[in-house]
């Protein structure tokens, strides 16, 4: 953690304007790189694809079965990514460097094994009337997908981010090749592109954890017996993702606002775009909110436990509780002011971002409120993260259960209602998570040296 914050701090500690951008670019580099590389070839295929060929719909097809792998490869990962993490993070504390290869590898079987079942039987059955290689090709993404989420988590809690970075760019722009050379076979084509890139992908990762971890021992289960005693890890992971797909998901298979797009999956233009392009303005927020704990709340953070275990004075102990709590307000409020210069800008600008990427107007409705539930969810990120800083993971599971039932709940009554309301549930769900967040983390730091104490 100190080697990443140690850079961020010496490119942003100058008075030069442009060393401080740098040092912003650079936290959003390693924080989005990977998603902006996997986003943009994803998109770059499918303008390819329309530029030689013209509007085909196996292009729209082969954006709607990623999307899908996505959001329920992170979903099923999603029980393994908090739990895996943090047993990694506590055998690396304890210097037990032995036992993390055995355990990641338990975990990647375990996972492949449940996500082989889902993902053929899945194929099988949404995917009726689809020839058998398009049906192997999404089954073993999906595998795959799982995989690499729970890698990904891994390593970016260990603060690998050049290396997610490189292994990202080197399987997404495999991909890009591929799929240049494969399209002419239509959807099958891109698909096995997308498919080989997974997999150069997967093994970098994996190859990078067998190195960086060795081990004389092969297989270990410790990390299960680590997951039953830790379960708000397991499911805090599950429904946060659950919470963030259910309102697309309510659209997709909503018969009014959705069409079938590729054997019984199904896509919601209307809803899908504004939602994904608001996703893509938070990347200065979350870039902010990164470039904030690494570079400062982590110190504040390290010396109020260190204070701790050295058995600082009452007087002492005060004074970095008081400073650790100054600079979690700092954390959330810069995060807040750059990412509500974004929504805003968005906000009056909506007609023009839509003019740009030849969309068309009626989109702009949408765009403006998604936006906003962009900056929300920014927000609840940000939340979730200082509680998983703090130790408590049962604060984060119980945030993410409301987010997902709200959410559930209000999408469904704005689909009643009518398209008027579209997206305000997704954004009310935000808001009301975010209120009782506010609320609970609040409290939390003020009873953050009891906690410690009765914890140790």
């Amino acid at each position: 953690m100190a080697g990443i914050g140690f850079e961020l701090r010496k490119l942003a500690n100058t008075d030069s304007f442009w060393k401080f951008l740098r040092s912003q670019l650079y936290a959003g580099i390693l924080s989005n790189g990977a998603w902006i590389i996997s986003i943009g070839i994803l998109i770059a295929i499918y303008f390819v694809v329309n530029h030689f060929l013209g509007p085909k719909l196996f292009a729209v097809q082969f954006l709607v079965a990623v999307t899908y792998l996505v959001a329920s490869s992170l979903i099923v990962s999603g029980i393994f990514q908090h739990s895996l993490n943090r047993f990694i993070s506590d055998r690396i504390f304890e210097k037990k460097y032995q036992l993390i290869r055995p355990n990641f590898i338990a975990a990647i079987l375990y996972l492949s094994a449940a996500s082989t079942v889902i993902g053929y039987l899945s194929a099988e059955f949404l995917l009726f009337d689809q020839p058998l290689a398009v049906k192997l090709l999404m089954a073993s993404s999906f595998v795959l997908l799982n995989i690499i989420w729970v890698f990904s988590n891994a390593f970016a809690g260990l603060k690998k981010y050049r290396f997610l970075l490189f292994s990202f760019f080197l399987g997404y722009v495999t991909t890009f090749l591929l799929a240049v050379y494969l399209y002419q076979y239509e959807l099958s084509g891109l698909l096995f592109s997308f498919y080989i890139g997974q997999v150069i992908l997967a093994i970098c990762l994996f190859i990078f954890m067998l190195k960086t971890y060795p081990s004389n021992y092969l297989f270990s289960r410790r990390f299960l017996h680590f997951m039953k005693l830790n379960p708000a890890l397991v499911y805090s992971g599950f429904f946060f993702y659950l919470g963030l797909w259910i309102d697309k998901l309510s659209f997709w298979f909503s018969d009014n606002t959705s069409t079938l797009t590729l054997g019984a999956l199904r896509a919601s233009p209307l809803y899908d775009m504004p939602v994904f392009i608001s996703f893509l303005l938070m990347i200065p927020g979350i870039s902010t909110f990164f470039y904030e704990v690494e570079a400062n709340f982590s110190r504040y953070f390290h010396r109020y436990y260190d204070a701790i275990r050295e058995g600082a004075t009452l007087e002492e102990l005060n004074k970095k509780h008081a400073e650790l709590v100054v600079m979690a307000r700092n954390c959330i409020l810069n995060t807040l002011k750059i990412q509500g210069g974004i929504t805003l800008f968005a906000i009056l600008l909506a007609p023009e971002i839509l003019a740009l990427l030849k969309l068309a107007p009626i989109y702009v409705y949408l765009l403006r409120i998604t936006t906003v539930a962009a900056f929300l969810l920014v927000l609840l990120i940000a939340q979730l993260n200082l509680f998983f800083y703090l130790d408590m993971a049962r604060n984060a599971l119980y945030l993410t259960i409301i987010f997902f039932f709200l959410n559930f709940a209000l999408t469904y009554l704005t689909l009643y209602l009518g398209p008027l309301y579209f997206g305000y549930g997704f954004a009310m769900s935000l808001l009301f998570t975010n209120l009782i967040a506010v609320i609970s983390l609040r409290e939390s730091f003020r009873k953050l040296s009891y906690y410690s104490f009765m914890s140790n």
